[in-house]
């Protein structure tokens, strides 16, 4: 440690620190720094619990949410035995993509979650997690012939929605599926928010819960309004 007298009066003490090259733990401290460092300001905002399907899209879903600064994105396995805590709290949930289709054993998990989630519980489920959720009403799902692996598709509102409140009525969206929700039969308590220009369902809405879902990716860059549909999301009370 030195000091140095500035012309103001002030003095400066400089450290200076010096490791062995093998010191093996300060790279994992400095790590451990920078995450406190990025994550203090959103210490004082609330909530959102991703519910993990081992999908890489999470953290990219979890950096958008953390870019509207309405909430801290906290991720957490489908399958996790820490999930009680979270649907007793009443914060706000996403379900996140995933690979495979709704009734692989590794998705059961998010069935019982949603069998035991209050009613009042804002829920966002976004790609199969949107299938979860309409499965879990009783729609039925339908192969599509050709996958869309990153497939640009504009959605067209058919219903009022506080999801995509001030996002025009026509939209560009983004594609990663190979299955999709069926209209027919389409469970009494859901109604659909938007399809695409064929008539395939991209977003459905509960009728009486705070309970949400899109086909499309709202993290990817195919979807320029995904973070405001996010914003959307998050702005809504209880």
């Amino acid at each position: 440690m030195s000091q140095q007298m500035t012309p103001s009066g002030e003095t400066h003490l400089n450290f200076t620190f010096r490791f062995k090259e093998n010191h093996f733990r300060m790279p994992h401290i400095h790590i451990h720094l920078l995450s406190l460092f990025y994550d203090f300001p959103h210490m004082n905002l609330p909530n959102v619990w991703i519910i993990d399907h081992k999908d890489s899209f999470t953290w990219n879903l979890a950096e958008l949410v953390r870019a509207t600064g309405m909430a801290t994105p906290q991720i957490i396995p489908n399958d996790s035995r820490n999930i009680d805590p979270i649907i007793r709290s009443g914060e706000k949930i996403i379900l996140s993509p995933g690979p495979g289709i709704v009734h692989d054993s590794c998705h059961q998990p998010t069935f019982r979650l949603l069998e035991r989630l209050p009613e009042s519980t804002p829920l966002l489920g976004i790609c199969l997690g949107h299938q979860i959720m309409g499965v879990h009403f009783g729609a039925q799902l339908e192969q599509l012939a050709s996958p869309l692996h990153g497939c640009r598709e504009d959605a067209i509102h058919t219903e009022e929605s506080p999801l995509f409140a001030m996002i025009p009525s026509k939209f560009e969206t983004g594609l990663y599926h190979s299955w999709r929700l069926s209209r027919h039969p389409l469970p009494d308590c859901l109604c659909i928010t938007a399809q695409d220009q064929q008539g395939n369902i991209l977003a459905i809405q509960h009728h009486s819960r705070p309970w949400f879902g899109i086909q499309f990716h709202p993290e990817s860059i195919l979807t320029p309004l995904g973070g405001s549909t996010l914003s959307n999301f998050l702005s809504l009370r209880p």
